[in-house]
């Protein structure tokens, strides 16, 4: 979104009526993350930090943003290379529930102050 806001796009000094409507996922994640965050990640991470950091990254901007759509889908593998797809497939059913109830407390938390 930050291109969204340079002067080739729709700076907010020119449009200020805009806001951003943003769609979060966490199906893909791997790519186009680098290599390193793919083999350091983990369930729990996706689940809480990054969901954090992605929230705090919508105030960056210099314009109000909302969180228009999110998603409950974690990780899944789009080639034999991604290690955090995996271990979300690795989890017992037990650990899968449980950072789906975390993923989901999480996002509502981060986006909605609930």
């Amino acid at each position: 979104w930050a291109a969204l806001d340079s002067p080739e796009g729709l700076p907010a000094a020119r449009y200020p009526n805009i806001i951003f409507d943003l769609h979060l996922y966490y199906g893909v994640l791997v790519p186009p993350f680098p290599a390193l965050f793919d083999r350091l990640a983990s369930p729990h991470f996706v689940a809480g930090p990054l969901v954090h950091l992605e929230s705090m990254l919508l105030d960056v901007g210099s314009r109000p943003a909302l969180t228009g759509e999110w998603s409950l889908r974690t990780p899944y593998a789009t080639d034999d290379q991604s290690a955090l797809p995996r271990r979300f497939d690795a989890q017992s059913d037990g650990e899968h529930n449980a950072t789906m109830r975390a993923l989901g407390r999480a996002q509502l938390g981060a986006h909605y102050g609930a």
